[in-house]
């Protein structure tokens, strides 16, 4: 089974690291994934904001390790 729902969204008058990780942080709590055993699957589009340091360290701090990517074909 596969669900796939918007969970969090917001508008930003700058397009940086600091605003993803402020929606990223604010989604997750909202949604209590800080605190499921299994941990859930973020996807996003491998750009610039995604791979910023600012979002590691907050996706560190909610899935309590490192994310990893998916393995390519």
């Amino acid at each position: 089974m596969y669900s796939c729902k918007i969970v969090g969204s917001g508008v930003h008058d700058r397009d940086d690291a600091y605003g993803t990780a402020h929606l990223v942080k604010r989604t997750a709590l909202a949604e209590g994934i800080d605190t499921m055993e299994v941990k859930r699957v973020l996807h996003g589009d491998n750009g610039t904001r995604l791979k910023a340091a600012t979002l590691l360290a907050m996706l560190h701090w909610l899935w309590g390790s490192s994310p990893r990517t998916r393995a390519r074909a």
